[in-house]
């Protein structure tokens, strides 16, 4: 199984683990997803069972930094446009 973790605002990708002897239930174990309630895993884990990948969305540090910086931006609906 592969784990790709992608920006939510950018889509750039942060990191990946790729585990091969893993499925979905050892990384939910594993890396923590078994704590997420479930409407929190429909919002930050898209799971494609047929190429063994769980796109995991989280905010890379750019993005992070520019809502800090300027919060005004999630109002606007997207981070970048």
């Amino acid at each position: 199984m592969r784990i790709s973790y992608v920006c939510k605002h950018c889509q750039h990708q942060v990191g990946e683990i790729n585990r091969p002897d893993w499925n979905f239930q050892d990384a939910e174990r594993l890396c923590g997803f078994g704590s997420l309630s479930s409407v929190e895993q429909e919002d930050t884990i898209a799971y494609n069972q047929n190429q063994s990948v769980a796109y995991v969305h989280v905010v890379c540090d750019h993005c992070q930094q520019a809502v800090e910086e300027n919060p005004e931006l999630l109002l606007e609906g997207k981070l970048l446009q």
